[in-house]
């Protein structure tokens, strides 16, 4: 470490977060020792729980309370504008770090202090204590995403405040999508994209029901319905519409009495949600199969659903 002092600010954004966000400040302050980390800042983004008064709780947080809530993407800017060390690092009110995650900082805090602009970071691991619906869907896309991943999730980022400048921070008006974007204008300012398995965290905060993966994937879509440009720019958005839309006219088919014309929608229905689901998650099992079919069908109806909410 340089005779400067810590080098690092660890901004979180929380809304309604008061099942997790003292257990990921505890992991922070655990793992994360004085000669480098400089200030934890929590965004309260408008909490109506005990989000804010379990944060400002825990000694050494800088608690930046919003009235209403905003967009997560204005969230993190405004963390950024409340810290002051030279290094960032992004995390979610629901992701715990890992000793790895300490380690790997470590090692690479020389190139990100005095190296190129870089963004860093991995994308999410399961929950420490996974549900079945985490083994069935997450474990299969994490472990893919690991592999073939071109960004970062928004929550588990490390990167300098030399890259979030040359950037201009996350941008605001994005419901979701913003780590997608932050990390392609990154690579367009010149920086280096590393994702980098050894900043390894758990996401406490996968669904753990079907009606609550339902309900995470109805919101990750907004963002891609903001607009008719994103939406036909997004492959998700496109291809969960043409699913929904070939289930609708089965059911009209049917309910018209045409059962042939029905069978024949439903079935290239099936048949897309079956190929979409193995070009997600490549040739696994058919153990592994049939239940994600039944999951990523529930992702596409959601997705495509996602327009109800803009």
């Amino acid at each position: 470490m340089d005779s400067q002092g810590p080098s690092l600010s660890v901004i979180i954004p929380a809304y309604n977060e008061e099942d997790f966000i003292g257990a990921t400040l505890g992991r922070v302050f655990e793992l994360l020792d004085d000669d480098l980390l400089k200030e934890v800042v929590v965004v309260d983004n408008g909490s109506t729980d005990g989000t804010a008064a379990i944060a400002r709780g825990v000694e050494g947080v800088t608690l930046v309370p919003l009235a209403e809530a905003v967009t997560i993407s204005r969230a993190r800017n405004i963390g950024v504008a409340s810290s002051t060390a030279p290094v960032l690092a992004f995390l979610d009110a629901d992701v715990l770090i890992t000793d790895e995650w300490v380690r790997q900082l470590r090692q690479e805090l020389p190139l990100l202090e005095g190296g190129p602009l870089v963004v860093t970071g991995a994308r999410y691991d399961l929950s420490e204590e996974p549900s079945a619906l985490e083994e069935v869907w997450f474990a299969h896309l994490v472990r893919r995403t690991h592999r073939a991943a071109t960004y970062l999730n928004g929550g588990n980022i490390i990167t300098t405040r030399a890259v979030f400048e040359a950037v201009g921070g996350f941008r605001e008006d994005l419901v979701t999508g913003e780590d997608v974007d932050f990390c392609d204008r990154a690579r367009a300012a010149g920086a280096a994209l590393h994702i980098n398995p050894g900043y390894r965290t758990h996401h406490e905060g996968y669904p753990k029901t079907v009606k609550a993966f339902f309900l995470r994937e109805l919101w990750h879509g907004t963002g891609d319905m903001q607009s008719f440009a994103a939406f036909t720019r997004s492959k998700v958005a496109v291809a969960a519409s043409v699913h929904s839309a070939l289930w609708c006219l089965s059911l009209l088919l049917l309910v018209t009495g045409r059962f042939a014309g029905a069978m024949v929608a439903a079935v290239v229905a099936v048949a897309l949600n079956v190929g979409l689901t193995v070009t997600k998650f490549g040739f696994i099992t058919p153990r592994a199969l049939v239940p994600n079919v039944f999951y990523h069908g529930v992702y596409l109806v959601a997705r495509s659903l996602s327009f109800l909410k803009r």
